[in-house]
This record gives structure tokens, sequence and C-alpha cells, in this order.
């Protein structure tokens, strides 16, 4: 099937801060990210995927919040934050619909739904979908996504999406991108600071970046945080098991 145009297509050459300049209601993500030493990344070859909160999204948060996190001494939240809304790779709308999770930057997952007033990224509605850049493609949503404390189920989920994607990473060669991703994930989980993950399980992931940071080759760094993913794993595992032997009585 052949279809007729007035005009010749060109590939996007924007990317992605030029296009949210350009489109005029995303100061405040861009000050954000500029604050969170995040302006490079989006910026970057890529690709990825942005879930892109308007100026109005930011402002539904509560008053203060986001002078609060623009704040130097919280840049730490800050960038967590804007990691939860980014995703490596192209993916749009409807790859998104069907998958109903995505991994994010941050090493913690998104919800995404389809309702009747269209595609959500957990509650959050996608007001503009596939907007294309050159480094990537950007969905505008209308609520700021806050990554929340984890669960056991949820930072068990966390280390086994880490792996099922590191491994074939390592397995092509690339340790480095390997290491990024599971220290991603470890990182998730221990910035959460959940109370109801168990403090051993913190305490052998927060050993096991300390130990990693110190590892300079990248193969010998990557297992060093399986290792330590494996054992948090274990002890996150059986935490499911107890719970479903209470729950059959």
């Amino acid at each position: 099937m052949i279809h007729v145009i007035d005009r010749v297509l060109l590939p996007e050459k924007r990317r992605i801060p030029a296009l949210a300049k350009e489109n005029g209601q995303f100061a405040t993500l861009l000050a954000a990210a500029s604050a969170a030493g995040l302006a490079d990344v989006l910026n970057g070859d890529g690709p990825l995927t942005v879930f892109a909160p308007t100026d109005a999204a930011f402002a539904k948060l509560p008053e203060g919040t986001v002078e609060t996190l623009l704040k130097p001494e919280n840049k730490g939240k800050l960038v967590d934050i804007l990691k939860y809304h980014v995703v490596s790779g192209r993916v749009y709308s409807d790859q998104a619909a069907k998958a109903r999770r995505a991994s994010t930057l941050l090493g913690r997952g998104v919800e995404t739904s389809v309702t009747a007033d269209g595609l959500r990224i957990n509650n959050a509605l996608v007001v503009s979908p596939d907007l294309e850049a050159a480094n990537g493609v950007v969905h505008v949503i209308d609520s700021v996504l806050l990554p929340q404390a984890m669960n056991h189920q949820q930072a068990r989920r966390t280390l086994e999406d880490a792996i099922r994607r590191g491994v074939p990473v390592y397995n092509h060669g690339d340790h480095q991108a390997c290491a990024t991703i599971y220290t991603g994930a470890c990182r998730a989980i221990v910035g959460s600071e959940s109370a109801e993950i168990p403090h051993d399980v913190m305490t052998v992931l927060q050993t096991t970046l300390h130990r990693a940071e110190r590892i300079h080759h990248a193969g010998a760094r990557t297992w060093a945080l399986r290792y330590g993913m494996d054992a948090a794993l274990a002890g996150l595992r059986q935490m499911s098991l107890a719970g479903t032997d209470s729950d059959d009585g």
C-alpha cells in the first residue's frame, strides 16, 4: 500500500532537552534535570524514553516541594525522582500499554495500564504520547511520578528484573553497563529506606554497594554486585515463602 504525502519526512534532529524547551511546558522539569546533573544524560545518545511531567503537573505537588527538591542538599532525592521518569530504549505508547510494566533508570518499575481516559503510568495520565526526539521518545504526563517505599515483593522483583536485564548485557561483553544496571537496582532498594524490607537484606545490599565501589575492574565489580544480589534475593524469597505458608494457615 502506498500513501501519497505532500511533504518530505525528515528525521527528527532535536534531542530530548531541546524538544522539551521548544514545547514550552517543561521549564520545571528542565530546571530539575539541570539541578540534578542529569541534563547531559537526557542530551546523550540514548535512546531513552521519558515520562515528562508538565509545569502544571509539578504545580500539583504540595506547596514548597519543588523549591525544596531543588536545594543542593536534596540533590540525591531529586536524582532518584527524575530517574524514576526515564526508561532505557524507545518505548512507544502501544508497547507500554502491552508491557504493563517498565524498568526505570532508578532500578524501580512503573506500572502501565489503559483506562477509559487513556494510557496511565502508575496513576499519571499520558496526555500527549510518542513525541519523537533524535535520542528517544517523550510521553507527556499530567502528574509527577514519586517512588514509594518498597515492600519485600517489590524489592524482590526489582532485583530479579535487574538480573534479567543485566545477564544478556554482560554476556555481550558490556560489563560496565551490566554493573550499572545492578548498582541501580541495589541503590533503589537501599534508598527506599523501607521498614518492610528485613534489616539483614538492607545490610547485605549496603555492604555490596560499598564493596563494589572499591572495585575498578568492571567484570569483577559486576560479580561482586551479583553475589550480594543473590544473597539478598535468598532472604526475600524466604520471606515470600513464609508469607505463603502463613496465608495457607
